[in-house]
């Protein structure tokens, strides 16, 4: 049976960080991060299910409205806290996705010698970034939206396996 092991901060009790463990991977006590206690759970653990869906292993994305790092572990009885997640509206999570890839072309904005044409084509993707809002039903979800595309000189090279 798989063993999976997750620190905790033992002034909070909420989870150290976002790491786990499994089986020989689980770190001797000796170089165990201050303030932290080592939580091993396995199939027998009471919450099993939800533990391993909110920290190792999403595949069915049950566990998504759980706050992972608001999880709360009483030391004491060992029972958990899962708090649910703060809920985006549809206009929230479009301005924040929109805000995002308005932050990661940012960059190129300001490179030096890039031709006209490009950066008119790069003006146009970041202003209809910024429109994309614009008379669209609020509760629209954001995989509804014909997102602009970052111009092809902008995008990363494919990955090439070997």
């Amino acid at each position: 049976m798989t063993q999976y092991a997750l620190f905790f901060n033992t002034q909070t009790n909420k989870p150290h960080s976002a790491v786990i463990y499994r089986d020989e991977q689980i770190p001797p006590q000796e170089v165990w991060p201050p303030n932290t206690d080592l939580f091993v759970f396995d199939e027998t653990t009471p919450n099993f299910n939800k533990l391993y869906g909110i920290f190792v292993d999403d595949k069915e994305k049950v566990y998504l409205d759980y706050d992972a790092f608001n999880t709360v572990r009483d030391p004491v009885t060992g029972e958990f806290t899962f708090p649910l997640m703060e809920k985006m509206s549809n206009i929230e999570q479009i301005r924040w996705e929109r805000n995002k890839k308005m932050e990661e072309s940012d960059a190129f904005i300001y490179a030096p010698d890039l031709p006209e044409s490009i950066m008119q084509e790069l003006l146009a993707y970041r202003q209809a970034l910024r429109d994309i809002t614009n008379g669209i039903d609020p509760e629209t979800p954001t995989y509804e939206l014909n997102w602009p595309v970052l111009p092809e000189p902008f995008r990363p090279a494919p990955r090439m396996d070997i």
